[in-house]
């Protein structure tokens, strides 16, 4: 049997109530307001208000819900909640059905590893809730579906839903989703308290009799899902969100990357189907690739040719190529990479976004704090924390300890953004800051094997990576070699040459340690070249 909610301390149930009356009351609490407060800054009558909040009128029209609105200075989506609950309680004249349903998608791919992880979590005795977090566009709600379909035999009670919105300006309160939960569970408006303390004590003791697999969709932050997790074996929650939540006690966090190549094309030809695809593997592999196998962007890759039957994918292969419009191809519809990319980027302080942005500079393939620190100007060890924040906000990858890189379409967005917030003579003197860096730490390192007595490197604004071991050396050397390779174009067409041909000479006797890098045919070539630019006939 279901703990009747009675049987948990709570204050003023509002009897005969609706889950819109319920809210009403809760957003009017939290405003601090009186029901004379909010008749007086609504036009609504103090009566007809209290007839609101206890339920014995169900759905007001919509301009009594804006003036209300108003008055609570709620914003739109806010507002937009409170008009559903409304339109809910006019057109059924009881509580509304659940608010969220997760809808599965036919052509489903890959994950299977994650669903078998998943499988074993919620039919456990231990673990009570997962979150499945990573990147926008990564499939997270698609994933959480396809777990729901397929967990459905072992929850007889079923399943519930709540979009939580996250990654909007104003996330769904765990009170406010609380009254939607037990809703969705069985519990009469009526029944359901108004302090957010006894809510919450009435959905765990509801849980806590029942087998119900429980979904929170795009949770904000720990504050924002710590109300809505059970306490007891039973019930089990599923929270999707762009942040690994670290601080959520007693939780299994599960990433999600892209999927694999192989998953990435069966995805684009089920999407497809094979007359569309037969024949094509050479151009499907390609667009797989230019998609970053983000999820997202395959899926409208595979939108956009179906809705155009006399286009190939060899078509899209080539519109997509250009770097310079590729996030402007990934649109289908509503749906857009650019558009998910920007919601995780809008959440950032100003230091982290210009961090992002400036990242778009890097010649080489990942960063460490150290040279990361130059593009903004800020101290490693500071960096090293923004860093790792961009990366639990799934908008870089850690693709080894202290090393970090951005995901292909996170690059494209990242420049995008560099190009439109900050001038072009500010990013070229960036550019340059760090090609300089470069070299002055890669001659830093290579002094660590040569003779005693080799010069310094030449001064800069910004010190230099300064070994304490050849061994330090190698590692710096070996992490950034396709950095400091990448700065030599940059610092020949600055005319930098003394710098450049200093970094040859030092770098000469630890090319010979690793002389298979491709790099060493960069550094003296542009060496060469640069000694034939200032007439140095001795280098």
């Amino acid at each position: 049997m279901t703990r009747h909610p009675s049987e948990v301390p709570q204050t003023e149930v509002p009897r005969g109530g609706t889950a819109f009356g319920v809210m009403l009351r809760s957003l009017r609490r939290t405003a601090r307001l009186t029901l004379e407060d909010l008749a007086g800054a609504s036009g609504v009558s103090v009566r007809a208000l209290g007839d609101l909040e206890r339920g014995r009128s169900r759905g007001p029209q919509r301009r009594t819900v804006d003036a209300l609105a108003a008055a609570l200075r709620l914003d739109a989506e806010q507002r937009e909640r409170l008009q559903r609950l409304a339109d809910a309680g006019r057109e059924r004249g009881g509580p509304p059905s659940p608010p969220y349903l997760l809808r599965t998608v036919p052509d489903f791919t890959g994950r299977e590893h994650e669903l078998a992880e998943l499988q074993a979590l919620a039919t456990g005795t231990r673990t009570r809730a997962a979150v499945l977090f990573g990147p926008g566009g990564q499939g997270k709600t698609t994933l959480a579906a396809e777990a729901v379909r397929r967990l459905s035999g072992s929850f007889p009670d079923g399943s519930v839903c709540v979009q939580l919105h996250g990654m909007s300006d104003s996330p769904l309160p765990a009170a406010e989703a609380l009254v939607l939960l037990l809703t969705a569970l069985g519990h009469p408006p009526d029944r359901i308290p108004v302090d957010p303390v006894a809510r919450e004590a009435v959905y765990r003791a509801t849980l806590a009799t029942r087998r119900t697999l429980v979904v929170l969709d795009d949770a904000a932050d720990e504050i924002h899902t710590r109300p809505l997790l059970p306490d007891a074996e039973g019930s089990f929650v599923l929270v999707t969100s762009r942040r690994p939540l670290a601080g959520l006690e007693g939780v299994r966090r599960i990433r999600l990357g892209g999927l694999s190549g192989g998953e990435s094309a069966t995805l684009l030809k089920r999407i497809l189907g094979a007359p569309r695809t037969d024949g094509q593997s050479e151009a499907i592999t390609r667009l797989t690739e230019l998609c970053g196998h983000l999820p997202l962007a395959l899926r409208i890759v595979g939108n956009r040719l179906s809705s155009r039957p006399s286009w190939t994918p060899a078509r899209l292969v080539s519109q997509l190529a250009d770097e310079e419009s590729r996030l402007s191809g990934l649109i289908a519809g509503d749906l857009a990479v650019r558009g998910a990319l920007a919601l995780s980027y809008d959440q950032l302080t100003p230091p982290h976004r210009l961090l992002l942005r400036r990242l778009a500079l890097l010649p080489g393939h990942d960063t460490g704090p150290d040279l990361a620190a130059v593009l903004t100007g800020e101290d490693p060890l500071t960096t090293g924390d923004f860093l790792d924040l961009l990366v639990d906000r799934g908008l870089l990858e850690e693709t080894a300890p202290g090393r970090y890189a951005l995901h292909d379409l996170v690059r494209l967005f990242a420049r995008e953004r560099l190009d439109g917030e900050e001038p072009e003579s500010v990013a070229r003197e960036v550019r340059l800051r760090m090609a300089d860096w470069l070299l002055r730490s890669a001659s830093a390192a290579g002094r660590m094997f040569e003779a005693p007595g080799a010069p310094e490197p030449w001064a800069g604004a910004i010190a230099a990576f300064a070994p304490r071991s050849a061994a330090e050396a190698e590692e710096w050397l070996t992490a950034e070699r396709s950095n400091w390779a990448g700065a030599l174009p940059l610092m020949h067409a600055a005319g930098r040459h003394s710098q450049i041909l200093h970094t040859s000479r030092t770098l000469y006797w630890f090319s010979d340690r690793w002389s298979q890098w491709p790099e060493w045919r960069a550094l003296f070539s542009y060496g060469a070249r640069s000694a034939a630019d200032v007439g140095d006939r001795a280098a």
